[in-house]
């Protein structure tokens, strides 16, 4: 690449507040974040880790439970654990039946001792653990590691398996699936996997169930095998977040995040145009509306917005559909601009073109969120760039393909926490 970004933001230092930038290197172009409370992270450990109020959380990816590569930048919108205990399965609140907790048999993935056992007893029946929670359409998550038996069953009742999904806790599968509701699994290291059942609930019961062989859960315990479980979570919404610890018998909320400055001169391209460059992963929200980033505010704007697709928007008159957005799948777009001469490209090939607009004043650059806060959802930010002047199409193709070695390099580079 010939040309130098005026501002690159390479997830890597942080501190309250703060989430510093690569370019310039004189401080100008950190960017401003907050978050009211506490919220967490996977660290470099692979390990759930607290941080604090406005503390940007640095997330280290997990592959087959393993860290493997450098942080993103974790960013969320507004949710709620509705579950007043999600680590203390023996306290009252959640109601057991022909099922034992023994508290603190196993290390969590926060790294202590204080993942319990879920213990069947010797009855020749269903063996369960259940919180009721108000709400319909929501996402029940939980971190379950075989203790024994290596299957387990997350459920909104206990009256038939077809209410809920199965999981093998060894080979870290979905075993069997309601068709009414959808599940997935994710592997956290040391035999953790968090169990995600999601979709619209007809009841208030949230169930947990050790299973003998992953197709039913009645069977006869032995009084010794179970089932090891942490950090039980039910958030209304429609894909899950990072998870949020509800400690004290209330419900507990993590706030939205924002990530925003007002640059100096000279970082957004005025007089010959410019590029703004993401490298992130996408979380489709359906109708929901969300900002991928923003520059400038209304009627004076450049954007990537969309639901479940990207939308390169300029109030100069551009609108270009960028495709759909896939859950879980990294993306680098581009989006360059100047007068009579917009570009958007989505992973190496352009999705489309503007020949006919004008580019506005901006003054501003909001990640994750439009210029006033709103349209937060989930994303995982790796690299965010600007240049000042507009870089020719086959740069653009470069800058987005998969083969950018020297992205790679610069994050390696710059990961210096």
């Amino acid at each position: 690449m010939s040309t130098i970004p005026s501002l690159a933001l390479i997830p890597s230092g942080v501190k309250a507040s703060k989430v510093y930038s690569v370019l310039p290197t004189n401080g100008t172009g950190d960017f401003d974040f907050t978050r009211s409370g506490n919220a967490t992270r996977v660290n470099s450990e692979g390990l759930i880790e607290l941080v604090s109020t406005n503390v940007p959380r640095l997330n280290y990816p997990l592959i087959d439970g393993v860290v493997s590569g450098c942080p993103s930048l974790l960013l969320e919108p507004q949710r709620t654990n509705l579950i007043p205990y999600s680590e203390d399965f023996s306290n009252a609140a959640w109601s057991k039946e022909d099922l034992t907790v023994l508290p603190n048999q196993a290390i969590s993935p926060d790294g202590t001792l204080n993942a319990d056992l879920l213990l069947p007893n010797t009855n020749n029946t269903d063996h369960s653990i259940y919180d009721q929670t108000n709400v319909s359409t929501e996402i029940f998550t939980v971190f379950l590691k075989a203790g024994g038996y290596n299957f387990a069953f997350l459920g909104q009742n206990n009256a038939a398996d077809t209410n809920g999904a199965f999981f093998d806790l060894i080979n870290g599968t979905v075993t069997k699936n309601s068709s009414a509701l959808s599940a997935s699994i994710e592997d956290y290291g040391n035999g953790w996997f968090r169990c995600s059942l999601f979709g619209s609930f007809s009841t208030d019961f949230r169930i947990i169930c050790p299973s003998e062989n992953g197709q039913t859960f009645s069977f006869a315990g032995d009084g010794v095998k179970g089932v090891y479980s942490w950090g039980a979570q039910v958030e209304a919404g429609s894909y899950p977040t990072s998870y949020i610890p509800s400690l004290i018998g209330s419900q507990t909320t993590r706030s939205a995040e924002t990530c925003e400055q007002t640059p100096p001169s000279g970082i957004i391209g005025l007089t010959q145009g410019g590029v703004i460059y993401m490298d992130f992963m996408a979380q489709n929200s359906g109708s929901n509306s969300q900002s991928h980033f923003w520059i400038g505010s209304a009627g004076n704007e450049i954007g990537l917005y969309g639901g479940n697709q990207f939308i390169f928007y300029s109030s100069g008159g551009v609108s270009i559909n960028g495709g759909n957005v896939i859950t879980g799948q990294i993306y680098k777009v581009a989006f360059a601009y100047e007068t009579n001469d917009y570009v958007a490209y989505v992973n190496g090939v352009q999705v489309g073109l503007d020949n006919s607009a004008t580019y506005p004043n901006m003054n501003n650059i909001s990640i994750n969120s439009y210029f006033n806060g709103t349209e937060i959802e989930k994303k995982q930010i790796k690299d965010f760039k600007l240049y000042n002047t507009r870089l020719s199409n086959a740069e653009l193709q470069a800058l987005t393909s998969w083969d950018s070695f020297s992205d790679m390099a610069i994050s390696l580079l710059y990961t210096i926490e």
